[in-house]
């Protein structure tokens, strides 16, 4: 090296020649080339990146396990699920929803740290996506698995007590004879009674007898040999049955139009008006 000058300002030829790769206005950093230090910038999504792909994956195993728990056992077999708690069946799907809510953040910091077409930049697009489809899709599959578990449920503790209703018309149909005799193969027809058989009695093929009450709307009773019942539908008539226990070997009298009338206010299934 040559002499320092009067002036003490160092000549080009007096430095000391830089390493190769080193910027020279580069700041102190410890002899680490530039390059190194770009390859640092993007390595800081790396961590946030894997990171919210491992929680944005337990969160889908976290939503399939409670789906595979809850409702593919009653769907496939019609288990009784409804018999859980529901505040369980809630906090059941808390844990996929924390896990998704931290992959989403850890997401978003590993998608604004790393450069775009980077391995971390493409792994916090892929969490991203499943932490919004866990968040999106888990209250949506709630509520597609509870609500048939709602239905059965509502369904079973509504009351079971049906009622026929006639408006004032349909009833205005005079009193026959009391003590008229009505076999009940006679209520199958298309004429519409002319009166109503109050304090009448009504016979069915095996010989068994209902009295008819006049301030009744319907009656029934039980032998050794079978249910039998009948029920009044004002002027379209009587509808009269019988069964077995259980409701087997169920036979039904009566007018078209009484029938529907039934089946309208208690169910389209067969006794669904008389038997237990």
């Amino acid at each position: 090296m040559g002499s320092k000058p009067a002036d003490g300002v160092p000549r080009a030829s007096d430095t000391t020649p830089l390493p190769p790769g080193t910027h020279p206005f580069e700041p102190a950093t410890k002899g680490r080339p530039l390059t190194h230090l770009t390859q640092d910038i993007a390595a800081r999504g790396t961590r946030p990146a894997n990171a919210a792909l491992i929680w944005s994956a337990g969160s889908v195993i976290a939503v399939t396990a409670v789906w595979c728990v809850f409702w593919l056992p009653y769907f496939l077999f019609q288990w009784p699920i409804a018999l859980l708690s529901w505040f369980w069946i809630a906090v059941a799907w808390l844990p996929p929803a924390g896990a998704a809510v931290v992959a989403l953040v850890l997401a978003l910091r590993a998608i604004s740290w790393s450069e775009p077409r980077t391995t971390a930049h493409r792994r916090g697009v892929w969490a991203l996506c499943l932490a919004l489809s866990v968040l999106l899709l888990s209250p949506i599959t709630l509520w597609w698995g509870t609500a048939p578990l709602v239905h059965h449920h509502l369904q079973a503790s509504a009351p079971t007590t049906r009622y026929l209703t006639l408006t004032s018309e349909e009833t205005d149909i005079p009193n026959c004879t009391p003590g008229t005799v009505v076999m009940v193969e006679d209520l199958d027809t298309e004429r519409r009674p002319d009166c109503h058989p109050a304090a009448g009695v009504l016979v069915f093929p095996d010989g068994t007898e209902l009295e008819i009450n006049e301030w009744s709307g319907g009656g029934g009773g039980i032998t050794p040999d079978g249910h039998y019942s009948w029920m009044d539908v004002g002027i379209y008539g009587l509808v009269a049955a019988t069964y077995q226990e259980g409701c087997s070997d169920y036979q039904e009298w009566g007018r078209n139009e009484a029938r529907d009338r039934i089946r309208d206010a208690f169910g389209a299934d067969p006794g669904s008006w008389t038997c237990d």
